[in-house]
């Protein structure tokens, strides 16, 4: 068993895990109870907002979970841990923003976060993503350039948990392009087209967690419609748009 010694490869374990927890998935089951009973994880960038990978898997070279249930009785999560930490050059530790982010991801999932104690690679994608004044987006800190627009500034506010079975239908129905501008993502370390899920009407505003309220947008067009001076037309918009997905 090789252990991982960069973080493409990191990277790389985190995502086939998070595709483990799609509906459909054949090792669904060991994903979600990898989820909810880890102990150190890596909080990533997944589009939207946060996912988070244990250890115990992510720590493992070129890992897929055929390969993960032949070896899980020798594997161990304190190894695991130390290579990721060797990886990154610092060591995870606890951290009461990204605990609450932890148990609301796990209960999106429908799993209990069980009660053990938990840490974190503070890396930049979880230093991002630790919710202090968060806006509807759920991904940029307190510290971040944010849209001046008092009524924006109301409508925005508050910290919401999305279905993520949502967001993978609306990537599924936009096919790799904006629903916008109609360009293609960047592709991402998986080769796919990269694109962010965006609530037209935010759940703070009483907007629906459905796919008639979000849009598949590309980074720059997402980051518009949340910091831009010309968000509210963008939203007439993308309701437009929306409107005729749903004929």
């Amino acid at each position: 068993m090789s252990l991982v010694e960069t973080v493409d490869q990191v990277i790389s374990n985190a995502f086939v895990f998070v595709d483990a927890l799609q509906d459909e998935a054949e090792f669904r089951t060991e994903a979600l109870h990898l989820t909810s009973a880890g102990r150190v994880y890596l909080p990533f960038r997944n589009g939207e907002g946060l996912s988070f990978a244990p250890a115990k898997f992510i720590g493992y070279r070129n890992n897929d979970f055929d390969t993960y249930r032949i070896e899980v009785n020798e594997r161990s999560g304190g190894t695991a841990r130390a290579a990721i930490s060797r990886v990154y050059g610092f060591d995870a530790q606890e951290n009461d923003d990204l605990e609450r982010q932890l148990e609301n991801y796990c209960d999106a999932l429908g799993v209990p976060l069980h009660n053990n104690r938990h840490s974190f690679w503070l890396t930049e994608d979880a230093t991002r993503g630790i919710q202090r004044d968060r806006s509807a987006i759920a991904d940029y800190d307190s510290n971040a350039q944010h849209n001046d627009d008092p009524e924006y500034r109301k409508r925005m506010a508050g910290s919401y948990v999305r279905n993520q079975k949502v967001r993978n239908a609306v990537l599924a129905r936009a096919g790799g392009k904006c629903e916008y501008c109609q360009e293609v993502g960047f592709r991402d370390i998986r080769g796919k087209s990269f694109l962010e899920a965006h609530h037209v009407i935010a759940l703070s505003e009483q907007g629906v967690d459905k796919t008639t309220n979000v849009i598949a947008l590309c980074p720059n067009h997402h980051r518009e419609a949340h910091f831009g001076s010309q968000w509210q037309g963008l939203q007439d918009q993308f309701l437009k748009i929306l409107k005729k997905l749903d004929l």
